[in-house]
């Protein structure tokens, strides 16, 4: 039976988000509509009556085919009862003679049947257990507990097989479900959530006191929740869209299995009271953080991490040689989180690298959690205690080698494969990758097969932000970008045949900043916002930056081809990397001391499109090992190679360089030009990808490669006021400009020069 989420009419929706169930939801519970006639058909009746309504399907964790259908009638059958009053009839039905079934949400996994750490929450209804799933990851990517829904609040009894009794006759045997021994409860937590007609209603009643005790000899841990009553409020779904969800996890907080739970303190407080020593914080956007000591050094998690989980419940079984119940621990987490929001003071944290009072910190991401310290008199490394900044650790997150005193950078010649034109450029993006909150260089390393590209990439990387996945795929989409950019400090790309339009903007905007917003998971009007600037890191065999505004941001580093007769294989070459990483990353902090030190006294008379970057390397000069300007000379020739390429790569370009040479100025609309073009290039030119198919087109590519052209010393304006549309190329009777590469001259105040190494502080 196919079900269609889209079948579900305005009213629908509308009704099920009153009740804490937006479309998304709706969509994963896969929800859907029928007539009076299919609807019939579905539940095994014979027509009379109407049965159009909302069907719920039936999954099992794990299994992708429906084992039942349940419709929710529109108007079920009204029975008059003997104290007058008019009871609905009918408004819930199944396939006749059918055993009771328990309800899960769709894509349930099946493994959360067994994991006796997640909750159960046992609730009346399909409706109201999708409520509850999405209370369940409300601002958590992990579960809170496991939604069950009970289709009436006797169904967890039903028939379980048949029997003979003394007469010879057949006879069903009732018992609870089969679903039920499939399932573990054994030291489990299990929430029973009935309607608020539990307190009047005696068979309601009766059903959840049964169900407890059932619950509890198989070993469950049950808690009842009470549904207050009010107005319009009949089950938890109700509650939800009524009071919000904070209301309801306070219930879920508050109820308790028994009188003896409610007299003596709860395993959560003393949890609570555990972390009292523990110091709670937040962000600048509400994120909940702690300090605590471990071992003797002091680590920094957020609250609701593993591995403040971890901290808390060694903590309890310290001091009571108890392990925690997953509620009481969850409950725990939710007050201290709302401690660190609400009385907690506001404390960035930060991955890798970070910039304090005039200094530069750089996690080491060692067991001791220590900090290295880089100031314009030298580095040190220091204990996390005693920094005036905080580090997290996302997963896999490696630690930095020890630094040492006294080494050369000149050591890591041996271990890249850069010619000697390419080699200051190499040495200024390792520095400007410690220069955090300022714009970075994109590094894209080109060569054929065999030029060592992604160990040069693995090795750069290995001295500034080491990672298990040092480089990755491409990603599929910004969201993925930014989660690899907030999780690590450095984004590496590996192999790569091209940079789709919408990847090189994304990373234009990481390399100089920018934020990426997106719908936050089963919510309508919330949302997950991304916000990093950090270096990029690209290798393919193909030129991979061709756009103009990519290449702006830049260094293009092509590898020389290695011959065969000084190969080295991985292992010996990661070998003696590993022996002398430490020598080479104390120098290139010596670097990063040194930029910090000579920073103010440069000065760029021209400052070219990434003007941070260049500054920071000319101030690191004097402690790369290279000649003075050696820098800038390179820059310029990349610089200028970069605006080759990017002309290259769009095939317009020739077209309206070959124009303004024969013409030397032009001057009409984008349509007009773009007749020109076309008028002058041949059939297999306009075939080109990249070749403008309209007017428009041609503005974004004029807009684009302005300052291309203008540094071959073509102006391409647009018109304003009456004028707009009109746009005019002509010769320019300059060639440089604010964007174009620098020489050497345009610096000024040269830093200082000779020996520049520096001693470990």
């Amino acid at each position: 039976m196919p079900f269609e989420t889209d079948s579900l009419t305005p009213q629908d929706l509308a009704a099920l988000e009153q009740c804490f169930i937006n479309r998304e939801l709706a969509e994963q519970a896969k929800l859907f509509r029928v007539d009076s006639p299919r609807g019939a058909e579905l539940v095994g009746r014979n027509g009379r009556g109407n049965y159009s309504g909302m069907v719920f399907p039936y999954y099992w964790p794990g299994e992708d085919k429906p084992r039942e259908y349940r419709l929710r009638r529109d108007e079920p059958d009204l029975e008059q009862q003997a104290d007058g009053s008019i009871k609905e009839k009918g408004k819930y039905l199944s396939p006749p003679g059918r055993c009771s079934q328990l309800y899960f949400v769709p894509g349930t996994p099946a493994d959360w049947l067994s994991n006796v750490t997640l909750p159960i929450t046992l609730t009346e209804g399909e409706k109201k257990a999708i409520a509850l799933h999405r209370l369940a990851f409300l601002d958590q990517p992990a579960p809170r507990f496991l939604p069950i829904g009970l289709a009436g609040v006797w169904n967890w009894k039903g028939i379980v097989g048949k029997t003979t009794d003394k007469r010879g006759a057949r006879r069903d045997v009732k018992g609870v479900i089969a679903d039920f021994d499939r399932i573990a409860w054994k030291g489990r937590f299990v929430y029973i959530i009935f309607d608020a007609n539990v307190a009047t209603n005696e068979s309601v009643k009766s059903a959840r006191r049964e169900l407890e005790k059932e619950l509890k000899r198989r070993g469950a841990e049950v808690r009842l929740v009470d549904i207050p009553a009010s107005q319009g409020v009949n089950g938890v779904d109700d509650l939800l869209g009524a009071d919000g969800p904070g209301f309801v996890l306070g219930l879920l907080a508050a109820s308790q299995a028994s009188e003896e739970n409610k007299e003596r303190k709860s395993q959560a407080t003393r949890l609570v009271e555990l972390a009292s020593d523990a110091e709670l914080f937040h962000t600048s956007d509400g994120e909940a953080f702690a300090s605590f000591a471990v071992s003797g050094h002091l680590e920094t998690w957020p609250v609701k991490s593993r591995g403040f989980r971890d901290w808390l419940t060694r903590r309890l079984y310290e001091a009571e040689r108890k392990a925690p119940a997953a509620q009481s621990i969850q409950d725990a987490l939710n007050v201290l989180s709302s401690r660190a929001r609400f009385d907690g003071e506001t404390c960035e944290v930060h991955v890798r690298i970070a910039q304090h009072d005039g200094a530069i910190y750089v996690d080491m991401a060692d067991d001791s959690w220590r900090i290295g310290q880089v100031s314009a008199e030298g580095w040190h490394v220091i204990e996390a205690d005693i920094a005036p900044v905080r580090f997290r650790r996302p997963r896999g997150m490696l630690a930095l080698p020890e630094p040492i005193a006294g080494g050369a950078l000149e050591s890591l010649r041996d271990f890249v494969n850069v010619s000697d034109q390419q080699w200051p450029l190499t040495l200024a993006w390792l520095v400007a990758s410690f220069r955090p909150n300022r714009p970075f260089p994109v590094l894209a390393l080109h060569g054929e097969q065999g030029s060592a590209k992604s160990t040069t990439a693995r090795i750069m990387r290995a001295l500034i932000d080491p990672n298990k996945a040092a480089l990755r795929s491409e990603p599929r989409d910004e969201r993925d970008l930014m989660i690899a950019a907030t999780n690590g400090w450095v984004v590496g790309f590996d192999n790569l045949s091209r940079i789709p339009p919408w990847l090189s903007d994304a990373i234009c905007r990481l390399a100089t900043g920018g934020g990426f917003g997106t719908r936050k998971l089963y919510e309508n009007d919330e949302e997950v916002l991304f916000d990093a600037m950090r270096p990029v890191l690209l290798n393919g065999i193909e030129e991979l930056a061709t756009r103009s505004d990519l290449l702006d941001r830049a260094l293009v580093l092509t590898l020389p081809a290695i011959p065969d007769n000084k190969r080295r294989t991985e292992m010996e070459l990661l070998s003696e990397f590993e022996r002398k990483r430490s020598a080479i990353f104390g120098a290139l902090l010596d670097a990063v001391s040194c930029a910090l030190r000579q920073e103010s006294s440069v000065h760029l008379t021209r400052p070219p499109r990434m003007a941070d970057f260049a500054n920071w390397a000319v101030a690191a000069e004097p402690a790369l090992a290279i000649k003075e300007g050696e820098f800038m000379r390179a820059y310029t020739g990349n610089r200028e190679s970069a605006n080759e390429l990017a002309l290259d790569a769009s095939p317009a370009s020739a077209w309206i360089v070959t124009l303004v040479e024969d013409c030397e100025r032009w001057e009409g609309t984008a349509s007009e030009l773009l007749t020109e073009l076309n008028s002058r290039a041949s059939d297999e030119v306009k075939k080109q990808s990249g070749w403008p198919k309209s007017a428009q087109g041609l503005g974004g590519v004029l807009k684009r490669l302005a300052p291309n052209l203008r540094a071959i010393g073509i102006s391409s304006e647009r018109g304003s006021g009456r004028q707009r549309r009109l746009w005019t190329l002509e010769k320019s009777c300059h060639f440089l400009s604010p964007s174009s590469p620098l020489s050497p001259d345009d610096v000024s105040s040269p830093p200082e020069r000779g020996n520049a190494r520096l001693q470990n502080a």
